[in-house]
């Protein structure tokens, strides 16, 4: 798996955290009320801010592979940006 600079890292992991509290927001508010949905969003935003987390310590392996093991719908909502690092299609 490709290594990043340190800069890239942070730029990426700091792109998928901006990217986990407004994923987070957006859903608290679209399904507020509905426990079973909020606690599924919480779920999925954990889980891409430690796919942040993996990047930042330059774990692409590891952040790529937390991110295929999620389910189908918030797997396909993490940016391209960040799949093409993990994917060792761009930096």
């Amino acid at each position: 798996m490709n290594q990043l600079t340190r800069q890239e890292a942070h730029k990426h992991a700091k792109a998928m955290r901006k990217f986990a509290a407004e994923y987070r927001a957006d859903g608290l508010k679209q399904w507020k009320g509905e426990a079973d949905m909020i606690a599924m969003i919480l779920g999925d935003a954990k889980d891409y801010r430690k796919i942040a987390q993996l990047l930042r310590l330059n774990k692409i392996g590891e952040a790529s592979d937390l991110a295929h093991s999620m389910d189908t719908s918030p797997r396909e909502t993490i940016p391209d940006s960040v799949w093409n690092v993990m994917i060792g299609e761009e930096h």
